[in-house]
């Protein structure tokens, strides 16, 4: 299970009375409603900022926090990402993923739309190279 960090949704979470509006509203810049991923859409994950977890985030439960006491970074996805059994590991020898390091701030990153290349350009060598192409490969 995981969530997709670099696509932010056009608003906030919509109606103001939602239990949800006050945890986007109070999200690190911009706060707005991410898409988590195509699995269950109508479910929301909270991630915060949390330096003693291994990968330096963990999960806010939003039914039972209160977010005016989540003083930390913290980001709302809609939805999730899911493999079946033993899928991402064959994706993965498959070539079809980059497997990095994690750091805490990309899951923050006030630029979501940059935050692949950004990732891809601090690793130096190749994959710094993979960030400078083009969107369209046409401009190459």
């Amino acid at each position: 299970m995981g969530v997709i960090l670099n696509r932010p949704l056009d608003a906030v979470a919509g109606d103001p009375t939602s239990p949800l509006h006050p945890w986007v509203e109070s999200a690190a810049a911009p706060a707005v409603l991410f898409e988590g991923g195509p699995v269950e859409t109508t479910g929301f994950i909270c991630l915060a900022e949390n330096g003693t977890a291994a990968a330096g985030v963990s999960s806010v439960d939003i039914i039972e926090d209160d977010p005016g006491l989540v003083t930390v970074p913290h980001r709302v996805f809609r939805g999730y990402a899911g493999w079946a059994p033993g899928q991402l590991e064959a994706e993965i020898l498959a070539g079809g993923w980059y497997v990095l390091p994690a750091i805490p701030r990309d899951a923050f990153s006030k630029d979501p739309a940059g935050l692949w290349r950004a990732v891809l350009a601090r690793q130096g060598g190749e994959l710094a190279a993979i960030a400078r192409f083009p969107a369209d490969p046409n401009l190459n």
